[in-house]
């Protein structure tokens, strides 16, 4: 079923290094956090930082390709995000499974009185769509720039 134009393989071949990205630092960040990594340190591991860079890279991309335009970039950008929230959503669930406190569960990332379950769903549900929304207003404004600079390949 195309979504804007394009099928679901053709977007995720597009989006490919920043999904596998995402996945590698969701589990690094995991990794780190499971082995008592401080936080501080285990931060700079960001799946939100990756996935607004993702944003802005396919907001030039999009257009210099001529992969599309603003519609394929919304659907690359909720793809990244809905992956990052699907990597988060599993991390969480990591502390109920093990008993380890994570940086996914601790004091920073929920309050205490948050059940992980809930946790875990607010992410499936945010990430794709209230995360992705914001972060297609920076690419959208990287495909913007780009279209006036930069002409569409072939």
């Amino acid at each position: 079923m195309p979504i804007f134009g394009k099928s679901f393989r053709e977007y995720a071949q597009f989006a490919r290094v920043a999904l596998v990205l995402v996945v590698i630092v969701g589990v690094a960040r995991a990794g780190l956090s499971m082995a008592g990594a401080p936080d501080d340190f285990t931060r700079w591991f960001s799946m939100t930082a990756l996935t607004l860079a993702a944003a802005m890279y396919f907001g030039a991309r999009v257009h210099t390709t001529g992969f599309g335009g603003y519609p394929q970039l919304l659907v690359l950008i909720v793809l990244a995000n809905l992956l990052a929230g699907v990597v988060t959503a599993l991390a969480i669930m990591l502390t109920p499974l093990t008993g380890i406190e994570t940086i996914f569960t601790g004091p920073s990332a929920a309050s205490e009185d948050v059940d992980h379950i809930a946790h875990a769903v607010s992410h499936l549900l945010f990430n794709p769509t209230v995360a992705a929304v914001m972060f297609w207003i920076p690419g959208a404004l990287v495909l913007f720039v780009t279209k006036r600079v930069v002409k569409t390949a072939g």
